[in-house]
């Protein structure tokens, strides 16, 4: 793991906090596993404190170790982190509002690419506690689409009860419908692989070791690209109902449109 010195804490936060939880630590850093009043228990607890902080401690460069040197915890240490590197300044948030309300899809971007971009802005701000609402989500993400799909988005629209996943799968869906078209339009393709340090041509009889169908590789995989989305938009639900059951107190998201 790369260690944080400064730059991209959002990367590095996400992946130390995965190591944390597959170390069975995350609970102690995150504050809900309290030390336990029991000495046979604290003891254990305490080896596991210390564990959390070393991993902390040792994904940092050197020049951030001054930070969390009167940290007493691992879970002050994630804290000070936060509060110092984190989205939550004023700053960030206010950028990440911006490139969110302003995201547009240029005609050549491909739609899971827009998409994923669009995503990785929910869940930052999510990670500021800006809990963007899902039906916001959807209109943000269909007013940023591109005229090629002006009609899809007409037809979306007649549809308020739909799911942030839903609308994700039909826009995926137009698009492998739109591909599929020019495909036969254009005749039988040619696929591009290198070889070698060489480029060669084979025929559109290529294996997908995705979907096992023909004349696509893995990289490409309209099915892979559409399930892979799918994966994040369910997270980031999943994200958004995590963190309100962690608000002390239950109120409404912070950036609701309508």
């Amino acid at each position: 793991m790369e260690k944080f010195d400064g730059n991209n804490f959002y990367t590095w936060k996400v992946k130390v906090q995965m190591h944390l939880m597959n170390r069975g630590l995350w609970s102690i850093v995150k504050g809900t596993e309290q030390a336990p009043n029991d000495p046979r228990l604290l003891v254990e607890w305490q080896k596991k404190e210390e564990k959390a902080k070393a991993i902390i401690g040792l994904a940092l460069s050197d020049m951030q170790l001054h930070l969390i040197d009167l940290a007493k915890s691992s879970n002050e240490i994630w804290e000070e982190l936060s509060k110092l590197f984190g989205a939550k300044a004023m700053n960030a948030t206010f950028s990440l509002k911006m490139q969110l309300f302003s995201l547009k899809m240029h005609e050549e971007t491909r739609l899971s690419t827009h998409i994923n971009e669009l995503m990785s802005l929910l869940r930052q701000l999510a990670e500021t506690g800006i809990k963007v609402h899902p039906d916001d989500a959807k209109a943000i993400l269909l007013n940023s689409l591109s005229s090629k799909y002006d009609n899809v988005v007409f037809t979306l629209t007649q549809l308020p009860s739909q799911t942030l996943e839903g609308m994700v799968t039909s826009l995926l869906a137009e698009e492998k419908r739109t591909y599929s078209e020019n495909l036969d339009a254009g005749g039988q393709h040619e696929i591009a692989l290198y070889s070698k340090g060489k480029m060669r041509k084979t025929k559109g009889s290529t294996e997908c070791f995705y979907c096992h169908k023909n004349g696509h590789i893995a990289w490409n995989c309209k099915a892979r690209a559409r399930d892979l989305l799918n994966d994040k938009v369910s997270a980031y639900i999943a994200n958004l109902d995590e963190l309100s059951e962690s608000d002390e107190e239950p109120r409404e998201p912070s950036l609701r449109l309508f």
